[in-house]
């Protein structure tokens, strides 16, 4: 949550083309996550209307396996505070959209 000179949004790739460019759709990342977060290392979850970063188990395991250090993805895991998530609710990741990547991530 440090600087925030190098921010990239990613925007999630959308059946519907209609969705793609909604503000809800994107993320503001730095560029290793950014890369983490396209790759299934990092997750963002809702849940209780509190949104998460979080490590995919699998990823992790995978990772550790070879020796790879994720110090530096750990260090953002946990509840996103309300001050980094935009004021107007209806520009918040979209909990279902959310839910949809991170099915995908599981098959």
């Amino acid at each position: 949550y440090g600087d925030h000179r190098d921010l990239h949004l990613s925007i999630r790739r959308q059946r519907q083309m209609c969705i793609r460019d909604r503000v809800y759709n994107g993320l503001a990342l730095c560029k290793l996550h950014h890369w983490a977060f396209d790759e299934g290392l990092l997750l963002v979850t809702h849940r209780a209307g509190e949104y998460f970063i979080e490590l995919n188990a699998e990823a992790e395991d995978t990772l550790l396996s070879s020796g790879s250090s994720i110090d530096v993805l750990k260090k953002v895991v946990g509840k996103i505070p309300i001050s980094r998530l935009p004021l107007d609710q209806r520009d918040r990741p979209h909990p279902d959209l959310l839910q949809q990547f991170c099915d995908e991530i599981e098959q």
